[in-house]
């Protein structure tokens, strides 16, 4: 029996350990991660805010838990335990007062250790809040700003409810106690005893959290969504917000009588403060569907019309529409001559090319090897030499390495590391065969315009891109195929993580679970690995804080690949604003991200500086990211409106673009 439970220990500790190393691992080389792209702040300031969160939530647990165990172990009796002996008898046995010390103190630490676990993940709400920034816009109903709801609402309601978790953590640990002593029991209960004042006292703290947490419902009626419409209804207004307020006054009524009741000889306050409580609860369930049925159902557009309107200013700023401007079109007007001379250069970029078939011609005529694919078609504008931007379809050529000729470790992770060039040309010309007229064509790539000169056509970083390579080893590079030969290529940017050591090359292969790269002689100390390459990911990995349009598209600057992925603020905290399924019920396009498609850097440019959430953001991460005034110029020209924020905008306003209710 000693020595099976002994190789369960050995077993969990070796658990523990291999589990604490790779967490350790995979966070060195995050931190790596962010350094190489500049943006260790990022990371740091998440790691400091989980350990600060993590250690406050675990020092108040335990600190809370261990005091009402220790005060439970000092009441009357001793712990008393059965074992069972080899004749089937039962022997009493008694535990000492310092092991049942650390026993409780060891039970406090792992469940404070699992709090702390689920705490240390709302990290970001603390640290909105130590940063939030006012709205500037104030709620109808209570006259808040937007802020408190948005940044100190979700932090007051997730301490309310760790109070509560502790509050009946510590009551059920006591208890527990009481009963292995031997103290428990009904008449320990009915009398004034140690065991009723400290039950009656977490009672009243527990009481005392509910009351705050009815106070903190107020707010969320604005979030309601009893009536057809999002937000507080007449009947939340004045049904349930009344009977809130009456369920807080119950539950500090109900506090301090189960606080009274901790001294006083029965146990009638107790009895009280709990039938109060129901009471509160039962009314507050009844009163509003009464309300709805008997006052708000037979007129209900005149009751409701005052909310309806919070809800459509609410809805319309909270997607950026509150300023569109809207014109009468009547229908009957026909082009003239004039009008087709006016607008020449919109007429030059109509688009005639679709999408799909355009993207399966790109793939007829240009993919050139099978291990090349075009995932995407993007418009985008191009000034070609002189006159104004046109329209053009850009597609970048990547590299997919489920269609390698030979599979391996070498091939996928030290051969073919990278895409090559694009395709590129006018959306509104055809040759004479019928197929898209090319400006930027071929491998290596052939631009018929100097404007569209590729000098780094290489993506080691686009949408394909998964998995992790190594560059600047000892095997070359496939850079492109030239007729029956190939062209070779290594590495010449700065981008990735060196090996440097062996101790580090160990712990690459630890982090990557791949011993190949422990054991390949081709990694070299000055060998580089590229990973998180796609565009996607690689984003998320750095601001998942953010949410993503789901269309990064590629643009030629410089000579160079860069990818731009728009990013948006969001939040489903807006009050009184209707709710979009995967976006919440605010989003402002805050963010352009600008990826290098060759090194991987990645540069963030705010393009809404007036947006709070992304201000809230700059003084979390400071120097994280720069003013849209920074972008180089060639750059701005590229700038799109993103298609996810025009759909889901587009979405909302088909509804909300009658302001009348």
């Amino acid at each position: 029996m000693g020595t099976r439970f002994t190789w369960i220990l050995v077993a969990f500790g070796l658990f523990v350990l291999l589990g604490g190393l790779s967490l350790v691992v995979d966070l060195y080389f995050d931190l790596l991660w962010f350094q190489q792209l500049g943006m260790s702040v990022i990371f740091t300031t998440s790691i400091t805010a989980k350990g600060i969160v993590g250690a406050t939530v675990l020092l108040v647990s335990f600190v809370f838990l261990y005091l009402n165990l220790l005060h439970a172990d000092r009441g009357p009796g001793s712990v008393q335990l059965g074992i069972p002996t080899p004749t089937g008898q039962i022997t009493a046995y008694t535990v000492t007062a310092e092991t049942v010390r650390r026993l409780a103190g060891l039970a406090a630490l792992v469940v404070s250790l699992f709090i702390a676990l689920r705490e240390i993940h709302k990290w970001e709400v603390v640290w909105r809040w130590l940063r939030k920034v006012d709205f500037g816009v104030a709620d109808p109903i209570f006259g808040r700003d937007i802020s408190f709801f948005v940044f100190s609402l979700p932090l007051i309601g997730e301490a309310v409810l760790l109070g509560m978790i502790l509050c009946a953590l510590a009551g059920a640990g006591s208890l527990v106690l009481y009963h292995f002593k031997g103290a428990l029991s009904l008449r320990s209960l009915g009398r004034r005893s140690h065991i009723r004042t400290h039950l009656s006292l977490l009672a009243a703290l527990f009481f005392l959290f509910l009351a705050v947490d009815a106070y903190l419902k107020r707010f969320h009626l604005l979030y309601s969504s009893h009536s057809p419409m999002f937000g507080a209804s007449y009947s939340d207004l004045h049904g349930r917000l009344p009977l809130l307020n009456f369920i807080m006054v119950a539950a500090a009524i109900g506090a301090v009588l189960l606080a009274y009741n901790a001294f006083a000889s029965r146990n009638r306050a107790a009895v009280a403060a709990v039938a109060l409580y129901v009471v509160a609860l039962l009314a507050g369930n009844l009163y509003p569907a009464i309300l709805q049925k008997f006052v708000v159902a037979p007129n209900e557009l005149s009751r409701e019309s005052p909310q309806i309107q919070h809800n459509i200013r609410a809805t319309l700023h909270a997607y950026g529409l509150e300023d569109v401007q809207e014109r009468n079109l009547s229908g009957d007007k026909t082009l003239s001559p004039e009008d087709i001379r006016a607008n020449a250069a919109t007429i030059r970029s109509i688009r005639l090319w679709d999408h799909e078939p355009l993207l399966d011609t790109f793939s007829q005529i240009q993919e050139i090897r099978t291990y090349y694919d075009f995932t995407s078609v993007d418009n985008d504008r191009y000034r070609l030499e002189s006159g104004p931007p046109q329209q053009m379809m850009l597609s970048p050529r990547e590299l997919n390495s489920v269609s390698l000729p030979e599979r391996n470790w070498i091939n996928e992770h030290l051969s073919y590391t990278h895409g090559y060039g694009i395709t590129l040309g006018p959306v509104n010309r055809v040759t004479a065969e019928g197929l898209p007229v090319l400006l930027v064509q071929d491998i290596p790539p052939r631009s018929q315009l100097p404007s569209l000169e590729i000098k780094r056509p290489e993506i080691y970083h686009g949408e394909l891109t998964r998995g992790y390579v190594v560059v600047k080893s000892g095997q070359q590079e496939f850079d492109y195929p030239s007729g029956e030969e190939n062209v070779y290529t290594t590495y010449q940017g700065r981008g990735g993580v060196p090996i440097e050591s062996l101790f580090r090359k160990l712990l690459f292969a630890i982090y990557f679970k791949d011993p190949n790269i422990l054991l390949s002689p081709l990694l070299k100390p000055e060998s580089r690995f590229l990973y998180f390459r796609d565009v996607r990911s690689r984003v998320t990995k750095l601001v998942p804080f953010l949410h993503l349009d789901q269309d990064p598209y590629m643009v030629i600057s410089g000579g160079r690949l860069f990818w731009i992925q728009d990013a948006y603020t969001t939040t489903d905290r807006y009050p009184y604003s209707t709710p979009t399924r995967g976006v919440g019920n605010y989003m402002r396009n805050a963010v352009k991200a600008v990826i290098d498609a060759y090194d991987g850097s990645v540069t963030l440019y705010v393009s809404a500086p007036a947006d709070p959430m992304i201000q809230v953001y700059e003084r979390i991460f400071p120097g994280a990211f720069r003013p849209i005034a920074d972008m180089p110029e060639d750059l701005r020209r590229h700038i799109r409106y993103p298609e996810d924020i025009f759909r889901v905008q587009t979405y909302i306003y088909a509804v909300y673009h009658m302001t009348n209710p």
